[in-house]
């Protein structure tokens, strides 16, 4: 190409470039830059956050290892169902009826799968912390530091799992500048939070900030679909979220009555720790979906 350059040049041949975009490719890049812009802010969230927290000392183990945990049941339970979700709302993209009965849908599983983890991380972080990563120089005064942290960060997970659900109606639409614009707005009320929570509440107050935020955004989101008659909350819907916050709150209790009873049985050594938190992990969820069960009277199709 050089060589032809060059030889076009000495022979003082005229050429000259133009950029021809199909219609096609002026809607793909129409959608494509809002679609980076979206992706982006997650992870300018947490660089900034990163930033602020390294004003702390210590602050960025902290908020890392509350981090990776609390992104545990995100990438299982949020990832997964918005993957599913986006070729289902695809298909109905003109019945807009459908959507909302798939969005209902995904939401009842969604709240029924990350309310206990979010219940889980209030009741018994130290017990998690101390199991997963209490080795080396992870000790137990990190551990105590870590606590609040993965507390404020596990108020986001149901206020996330409303955005997975949510956000493949405007993928699905093609309307990504509305989502785009509420997670740059999100984006500075997390850092405006920071900047008035860091000096009351340390690294933990960066946590609290970013459950907020997610909470904001949840909101933004939730609204706009309702105004504009994209997303309705059901009474089926309702009702059976107020079912899963029951049997959640029956689940917190027996955890934490599991927990004060057994605690003599935790040790310092791994095995005993893992056997220790398995239990109260499975006596946990016998009690949550039993309650469901009865809840539901064993008809989880309602659900």
């Amino acid at each position: 190409m050089l060589l032809m350059l060059f030889s076009a040049y000495k022979l003082k041949a005229a050429f000259s470039f133009s950029l021809e975009l199909s219609n096609e490719v002026r809607l793909f890049f129409k959608r494509v830059v809002p679609a980076i812009i979206n992706n982006c802010v997650t992870q300018i969230s947490l660089w900034i956050d990163t930033i602020m927290a390294s004003f702390i000392p210590n602050a960025v183990s902290y908020i890392y290892y509350a981090d990776r945990l609390n992104q545990l049941p995100q990438g299982i339970i949020g990832t997964a169902i918005g993957t599913v979700l986006l070729p289902l709302i695809s298909k109905q993209v003109d019945n807009t009826e459908n959507i909302v009965k798939i969005q209902n849908k995904a939401l009842n599983i969604g709240l029924m799968l990350i309310m206990p983890t979010t219940a889980a991380f209030i009741i018994i972080p130290d017990i998690i912390l101390l199991t997963l990563f209490s080795y080396g120089r992870f000790d137990h005064y990190a551990v105590q530091q870590t606590v609040p942290t993965l507390i404020a960060f596990s108020l986001s997970l149901p206020a996330f799992i409303i955005n997975k659900v949510l956000l493949p109606t405007f993928f699905a639409k093609g309307n990504l500048k509305i989502p785009t614009i509420f997670s740059l707005m999100c984006l500075g009320i997390n850092v405006v939070l920071n900047l008035l929570l860091m000096n009351e509440y340390q690294h933990t107050g960066i946590a609290i900030a970013t459950s907020v935020s997610t909470w904001i955004n949840s909101i933004l989101l939730i609204s706009y679909l309702t105004i504009n008659k994209m997303y309705k909350v059901s009474q089926a819907l309702l009702l059976n979220v107020m079912k899963i916050f029951v049997a959640t709150a029956v689940m917190s209790i027996a955890l934490y009555i599991f927990n004060s009873l057994l605690a003599g049985l935790f040790f310092d050594k791994m095995l005993a720790r893992i056997v220790y938190l398995t239990t109260l992990i499975a006596l946990s969820v016998i009690v949550y979906f039993g309650i469901l069960y009865l809840i539901f009277k064993g008809n989880f199709k309602h659900v």
